[in-house]
């Protein structure tokens, strides 16, 4: 029997490496797209990597660097083949994931707190 807390693992252990990818990508575009909402409505990175990044330059410049980022780590991921990888994704997507959810709580939160 699978518990309910097992579930999103085993449904993303379903995916090949590129469906995988393609979630990936998604995931990221949600979490830069509210991460940068939030940044301009006053919240803080809390990503020490981005919150570096933000330091240095504008949210542009961070969302620059994401899809960078994103775009690397798909090309090595759909080069490699490696069916291994669908493990490893598996548990980044989750956690890519919670984190747009947790954006998107936040955000919601935030405006309900503000009426």
């Amino acid at each position: 029997m699978i518990e309910w807390f097992d579930l999103p693992i085993k449904v993303l252990q379903t995916l090949n490496l590129q469906q995988h990818v393609i979630l990936f990508i998604i995931l990221n575009i949600i979490d830069t797209a509210t991460t940068l909402y939030a940044l301009y409505n006053g919240a803080t990175e809390l990503n020490p990597v981005m919150k570096k990044a933000s330091d240095v330059g504008t949210p542009v410049f961070m969302a620059v660097i994401k899809i960078l980022a994103v775009i690397s780590v798909s090309v090595v991921m759909l080069l490699s083949g490696d069916h291994k990888m669908n493990a490893v994704m598996a548990w980044v997507n989750l956690f890519y994931a919670i984190v747009a959810v947790w954006n998107t709580a936040n955000i919601i939160h935030h405006h309900i707190e503000k009426q």
